[in-house]
């Protein structure tokens, strides 16, 4: 960048890091995707000018997004749809790295009983896995897809969303400024969140402990929150583990990537590991000291996860399960007892606008994905294919006379030779 800048006669411009805080909220006004600017200076290059909200129905496929000059951008969505949220700062240098990935389940009161918190962001050295590489041997890799892809809560979106309950989700970063008043329920994803990046810090211990005393639930699951908590924490740190997430730390190494369900989820397989197509690899699940009721136990022995006073809490990664079908039942087996007695509202179709003769000036996510109609297509493809003779069919009819005449051709070359 700096070499080209001197050529130019100009001055470099970095592309910016990822926007931050991410949230994504039911509002009076629909849909409401938050973020902060990403940080700036030095090896973190310069500040976004302009910001790019991608939009996505699974979490995995992500159309070319909208850009956005603000920080907020207002969505419309239908009741009983998940949409799935990523944003990218853009300024002249070019464009970041995708931030993490939220989620919605839009409500039809505009209530959802559930807040989803994403807080995985460790990336370092020590999440490396080992690999074997011909003829190198076993080696250190970095993959970031089976190290933090940044996505975890899509896994339990999904699964949430089967079973039919709406929901928000925010980055913990911006946990103190929703109101968890709103919420029955607030499902903690750690990921491998550790000492380093912290499972949760002091103010989230006060905001979640506070929630859980009022009478909201838990959902809690991430292989080293007791390591962190109980192991290498204060007794502050502790405390809340013991108190509210009310377990300790029997082991840090369940040593294997396989549990069972047992009480509450007798039947269920949790199979874990990446070979299985687990998200990412998980290195140290936590073996659980608890006297809540389990309902899950390590292939090892062990409690991987247990269930009581309004807390379910997991061992290891929840979205790391590799069967998508274990992961919705668990989760309609869990949520029918945390949240006992709300029922799901009926999701009424939305009477959908009058078709309008003029164009939108308002921006839309998927203006830059939606496919051309096919009478569209097929006139590109001719006026591409600059077929002179087709200036009123389509491409099929322009195909269909290509052919007819190259037919006829061939046999006049052929009545041609017999002659």
């Amino acid at each position: 960048v700096q070499y080209f800048a001197q050529k130019d006669g100009t001055s470099p411009v970095y592309l910016p890091e990822p926007p931050s805080h991410l949230m994504a909220i039911h509002t009076s006004d629909g849909i409401e995707v938050s973020w902060n600017p990403g940080p700036s200076g030095g090896l973190l290059g310069d500040q976004a000018s302009t910001y790019r909200v991608f939009r996505s129905s699974d979490g995995r496929t992500w159309g070319n997004g909208v850009m956005v000059n603000g920080t907020t951008y207002i969505d419309e969505v239908a009741n009983g749809e998940t949409v799935y949220y990523r944003v990218a700062g853009v300024n002249s240098g070019g464009i970041s790295f995708p931030s993490e990935t939220v989620a919605i389940k839009k409500d039809p009161m505009s209530e959802p009983p559930i807040l989803i918190v994403s807080s995985f962001d460790r990336l370092e050295a020590s999440t490396l896995f080992w690999e074997f590489a011909n003829p190198v041997g076993n080696v250190k890799r970095f993959d970031p897809r089976f190290i933090n892809a940044y996505d975890t809560v899509v896994n339990h979106a999904s699964a949430i969303s089967e079973v039919g309950y709406a929901f928000d989700s925010v980055t913990d970063e911006q946990l103190s400024s929703v109101d968890l008043s709103r919420y029955l329920m607030v499902v903690w994803v750690a990921g491998e969140e550790s000492t380093a990046d912290v499972t949760f810090s002091s103010t989230d211990q006060g905001l979640i402990e506070a929630f859980w005393n009022n009478g909201g639930a838990l959902w809690v699951s991430g292989a080293e929150i007791l390591w962190d908590l109980d192991e290498k924490g204060t007794s502050e740190d502790r405390a809340f583990s013991e108190t509210v997430l009310g377990a300790l730390m029997e082991s840090d190494d369940a040593n294997t990537e396989l549990a069972f369900g047992v009480g509450l989820l007798d039947g269920l397989s949790f199979d874990f590991s990446v070979a299985s197509g687990g998200a990412y690899h998980v290195e140290y699940p936590d073996v659980l000291n608890t006297t809540r009721l389990p309902i899950a136990e390590y292939s090892t022995g062990g409690i991987a996860a247990a269930m009581g006073e309004q807390v379910a809490l997991w061992g290891f990664p929840f979205e790391c399960i590799s069967d998508h079908s274990m992961r919705v039942e668990a989760a309609r087996l869990m949520l029918q007892v945390l949240l006992d007695g709300y029922e799901i509202p009926d999701v009424v179709d939305e009477p959908s606008a009058e078709p309008s003769t003029e164009p939108s000036s308002e921006p839309s996510i998927e203006s830059d994905d939606t496919a051309s109609t096919e009478q569209d297509m097929n006139t590109d493809a001719v006026a591409k294919e600059g077929c002179g003779g087709c200036q009123t069919g389509s491409l099929p009819e322009a195909a269909f006379a290509f052919g007819l005449a190259v037919i006829l051709l061939r046999r006049r070359r052929n009545d041609a030779k017999e002659l």
